[in-house]
């Protein structure tokens, strides 16, 4: 068993990996602050969302005999995705909030806003020709939670999508809260997965956990955004 220890953007994960030691856990930039609009905003000062991006991480160990940069995953199963105070996650897709990142696309007039909508996926870039599927755990009537249990998966694992990029990474979700007292709040994600180095490679497990806490302002910083303490944060339409 491996541990993993990443630091960003004032969060902190630990995540622990098992049966193959390639596999380094899963990993994030921490959150970030984006606009309905499409901007990037101060995530302390004013943004209307809080974003974070999740990744399946790599190391350059090749202890599985492949080399590093051929991992590829192929599946996330029995996930486990939550925020602490229990709050839905924002969905901004043309299908109205279904997880699945083939109706995340950017087309503002149907709704559909990639930067501020959540969604699984096996890499790739959000939109019609991401090949992820969802397992039947995505039952539509979830709403803005993710199901106990839920998983996803490329339906072309021939089209390598979901291989790791060059900081042997590979995108599994987005995940997106409104920035309405949101700060000192964290996303807890668990989930087991497959993987392997191409096609004939045999398939790999492993297994991951982390916790990422979105940052809480300095004393000084509200100071000089006017803020007398996080319950006067101004909400937004």
């Amino acid at each position: 068993m491996k541990f993993l220890a990443t630091l960003g953007a004032c969060s902190a994960l630990a995540a622990t990996s098992a049966l193959s030691a390639d596999f380094a856990g899963f990993s994030s930039d921490g959150w970030y602050g984006m606009n309905l609009d499409g901007s990037s905003a101060d995530i302390n000062g004013g943004a209307e969302f809080c974003v974070i991006d999740i990744y399946a991480q790599y190391d350059s160990n090749e202890s599985d005999g492949f080399p590093s940069a051929d991992s590829t995953v192929l599946s996330l199963f029995d996930a486990t995705i939550e925020m602490s105070d229990g709050r839905t996650f924002n969905q901004a897709d043309v299908a109205g909030g279904s997880w699945d990142p083939k109706f995340s696309f950017d087309l503002p007039s149907a709704g559909s806003l990639p930067w501020v909508d959540s969604f699984v996926t096996i890499g790739g870039n959000p939109g019609a020709t991401n090949n992820t599927n969802l397992d039947p755990n995505f039952d539509p009537s979830t709403g803005g939670f993710v199901p106990s249990g839920a998983g996803w998966f490329t339906g072309a694992p021939e089209a390598l999508q979901g291989r790791v990029d060059g900081n042997l990474q590979t995108l599994v979700g987005r995940f997106v809260v409104t920035n309405i007292d949101a700060a000192g709040e964290s996303i807890s994600f668990s989930s087991q997965m497959s993987y392997n180095y191409g096609i004939g490679t045999g398939t790999y497990f492993a297994d991951g956990s982390g916790s990422w806490e979105i940052p809480v302002p300095a004393p000084g910083a509200l100071a000089l955004l006017g803020i007398g303490g996080l319950a006067t944060r101004r909400r937004r339409a």
